[in-house]
């Protein structure tokens, strides 16, 4: 379902020959070896929802996606008479559907805790996936594309899209991207200008030095007085400065730069060397924080009985040191510890955040469910360099997208405008300076927080009407919250899964036990309990009661303010997957349950890349 486009869906090489699913026809293979070895995942799952459907009243195939039972829009019909045939037997199923969607919409909304995501809890993505998107029609993969592509991350957290996304531009590429990187919180985003800033002024030699402070807990001298002279050199800045000093590719618009400056002054102020008495103990404040989180010490146990045995022992050393460096440094080489992982204390929830940066006593603020080793996708970190050590691949692979992102900033083909605003704040002010809109909207999964009419009503004048490409995305986290008693599998659908499991990957039930449920989504269909959730969602937010009779049809919940959810029975998502494989991830510890939905402009007609 998230294999690249023209990379085999089951091993990840690159097709040559195409072997596609007979029955859906949308996976692609390089071998029928892989068609076969990838048969029990792929059709626990993706074939089921894609391949054509069975009328429920005559069992012949349905032509048609639309003829879908009104009432729960799980059951479809080749006509009336089908439908009024199966009445009797579907009503109850029916009417248990409607049921869940109710509960769906009447789950409350999480708190959004206010934490300094220096790392968030999902790895790197591309956002434009330029060769299924916009160069998908060139048939010459030397061809020139010149243009310029804009992406508003509304709610950014860290780097780590922007920099993926630009490692993965196409060589045949030859435009230029501007990144708007929106996060109200000023922690966050004194930690991304820092890392832009360095990748903008220092050469390719220094881009192993960034992904250590980028990465890394602890610090080797040189590394922190690198950080040290960043610091120093941000303190004394204004916004026209920093612009002038990153040669144009960095500009910090709409926000209070006073409050990025007394994040960069607490950071270089805050005694660091391990050694000394003054010196907090961020080790103890890490564990402390792992310890406090009974969730991320089971995850921690289960994972390492699901990865592979050689990246064991470097994942155990990463959970007692936070340490990310490459192959050649010693831990005797690493006296500092980095201030950049600090901020304000961890248990504070607050929203939104208004207190003045310099008010905090800066402490150890990485939350326990964001490993930084897990910040790239394990399938990239192989292919590029498999290495027993998942943190050392982690920093090769590291330095490798720096040095892409030097090479285009340098040649100023990629460009940042840095904002900490609210996300519902952002207004027509940006289309001044991206007067054709964005090609591409992130939202992360603030619809969990807010609901999706609440994200897509402020962000919806900014998409791109030029673009016929362009889409804005929205994940959720925790859409089976409230309802995941319905949601998650009983003994013996869970014993099914155990069964699809072992045969897929080759062991006994015996193995799995003390696995978490994550290992068996990959062979779960909960997409009908995902469509009441995004029905029970809109629901919710039209205001009128939680009753069947007020349900909204399927047009109703699929489309928002102008923009159409891409139908996910229909086929694969255009840039982002749907769901990601977890088993083929098993470093990356993913949540099984996330979800993408892309949205796009209704009609999309008359339209021309700019």
């Amino acid at each position: 379902m998230d294999a690249k486009v023209g990379f085999c869906w089951r091993c990840n090489g690159k097709l040559m020959i195409i072997h596609k699913c007979t029955s859906c026809h949308t996976a692609e293979y390089c071998s029928q070896r892989c068609v076969a070895d990838d048969s029990t995942r792929h059709g626990s799952v993706e074939c089921r929802l894609w391949s054509p459907r069975k009328c429920g009243g005559c069992t012949r195939t349905v032509m048609s996606q639309r003829s879908r039972c009104s009432g729960c829009y799980t059951r479809w019909y080749c006509n009336t008479e089908c439908q009024r045939k199966d009445l009797e037997l579907h009503k109850p199923y029916c009417n248990m559907w409607q049921v869940i969607t109710i509960l769906a919409a009447s789950k409350p909304k999480g708190p959004l805790r206010d934490l300094p995501y220096y790392f968030g809890n999902s790895f790197a993505k591309d956002l434009l996936n330029l060769r299924g998107n916009e160069m998908k029609s060139s048939s010459d993969d030397d061809k020139e594309f010149p243009c310029q592509l804009s992406i508003l991350l509304a709610a950014s957290g860290d780097l780590k899209h922007a920099i993926k996304t630009v490692q993965s531009l196409p060589p045949a590429y030859a435009g230029r991207v501007l990144f708007v990187m929106n996060d109200a919180d000023p922690f966050v985003a004194a930690r991304n200008i820092l890392i832009l800033f360095m990748l903008s002024t220092f050469e390719h030699a220094r881009a192993s030095n960034i992904a250590s402070i980028y990465l890394s807990l602890r610090l080797t001298k040189e590394d922190y007085s690198i950080l040290q002279g960043a610091l120093s050199a941000l303190i004394e800045m204004d916004p026209s400065q920093l612009k002038e000093k990153a040669g144009g590719v960095i500009e910090f618009k709409d926000g209070v730069f006073n409050d990025l400056r007394e994040v960069w002054t607490g950071w270089s102020k805050l005694p660091c060397l391990r050694k000394d008495k003054k010196c907090a103990d961020l080790d103890e404040e890490r564990q402390r924080i792992f310890h406090s989180t009974p969730l991320a010490e089971s995850s921690v146990r289960a994972s390492l009985k699901f990865v592979p045995k050689q990246h064991v022992p470097s994942i155990k050393e990463w959970f007692k040191n936070g340490v990310i460096r490459p192959s050649n440094c010693v831990q005797s080489s690493l006296p500092y510890y980095n201030p950049t992982f600090t901020g304000r204390s961890h248990d504070v929830v607050i929203s939104p955040f208004k207190r003045s940066p310099a008010s905090w006593k800066f402490g150890y603020c990485v939350s326990a469910d964001c490993a930084t080793f897990q910040i790239w996708d394990y399938l990239d970190l192989i292919q590029y360099h498999a290495l027993d050590s998942v943190t050392e691949m982690c920093h090769e692979f590291t330095t490798y997208c720096f040095k892409e992102n030097i090479t285009l900033m340098k040649k100023r083909r990629v460009s940042f405008k840095m904002m900490t605003k609210n996300f519902t704040n952002l207004g027509a002010d940006l289309l001044k300076d991206v007067p054709y809109g964005f090609d591409r909207i992130y939202t992360s999964n603030l619809i969990d927080f807010y609901g999706i009419s609440n994200v897509i009503q402020p962000l919806e004048p900014l998409l791109s009407r030029q673009n016929p490409h362009s889409v804005l995305f929205t994940e959720t986290f925790n859409w089976y919250a409230g309802i995941n008693g319905a949601v998650e599998p009983d003994e013996t659908g869970m014993l099914k899964l155990q069964l699809l499991a072992s045969r897929d990957l080759g062991c006994s039930l015996l193995d799995f036990i003390g696995m978490n449920l994550n290992i068996f989504h990959e062979y779960y269909d909960n997409t009908d309990f995902f469509t009441c959730y995004i029905r029970g969602s809109r629901l919710a937010e039209s205001g009128q009661p939680c009753l069947k009779s007020n349900l909204p049809k399927w047009s109703e919940f699929t489309e928002c303010h102008g923009l159409r959810m891409h139908d996910i029975h229909s086929g694969r998502n255009s840039v982002l997957p749907y769901r990601l494989r977890v088993n083929a991830r098993p470093v990356n510890m993913l949540r099984g349950d996330v979800r993408t939905l892309e949205w796009s402009r209704i009609p999309a007609t008359n339209c021309q890349i700019t």
